[in-house]
């Protein structure tokens, strides 16, 4: 059995970069088995929606959302 590698990429309001750093990491050829864990910090550009839209192209991406409410609780 292969081994996964996780990669964690947190995201708030990043709009302007995050398709380039979610492609960063896709194009990884170092391990081939990964999965990308992006968690979005309560952003309130459009960067939900480009996660959103990257999870349904690349099975190996997932996508975590969590509200402003949660995220100052901490």
């Amino acid at each position: 059995m292969e081994k996964k590698v996780s990669v964690i990429m947190p995201v708030h309001n990043a709009e302007n970069t995050v398709i380039k750093a979610i492609n960063s990491v896709i194009k990884q050829d170092l391990y081939p088995n990964f999965e990308l864990i992006i968690v979005n910090n309560g952003s309130s550009d459009s960067s939900e929606k480009i996660c959103k839209q990257k999870a349904t192209e690349d099975e190996r991406i997932k996508y975590i959302y969590l509200n402003e409410a949660r995220c100052k609780q901490r």
